[in-house]
């Protein structure tokens, strides 16, 4: 899936590789370049952790009281002891026309 990003310059881009893609490739593709602007963009990138839920430590879960398995919450951002709950939606991809 990371592939996907490295020819992807604009959101046009962007929407264009997430044609051929069912809509949980879509959403699993939204959700890294989401984690990606958190972690590159100078006003959020002062967490000290970004995770995609699958990757959370599993002591980070416990301390949390939340369960890996999808509930709605995509990514999750640690400042100290502070966690925050990120949820991700993708809603327009461009579909092309088969003429």
């Amino acid at each position: 899936m990371v592939s996907l990003f490295f020819k992807i310059n604009s959101w046009e881009d962007f929407n264009k590789a997430l044609v051929p893609l069912n809509t949980k490739q879509m959403g699993d593709a939204f959700e890294l370049l989401t984690k990606a602007y958190f972690e590159i963009d100078h006003k959020y990138n002062n967490y000290d952790n970004i995770w995609l839920l699958s990757e959370v430590p599993k002591k980070d879960l416990e301390i949390i009281g939340l369960e890996s398995r999808d509930l709605g919450v995509d990514l999750i951002a640690k400042k100290g002891s502070e966690y925050h709950a990120i949820q991700c939606k993708y809603h327009t991809a461009l579909k092309q026309s088969v003429l």
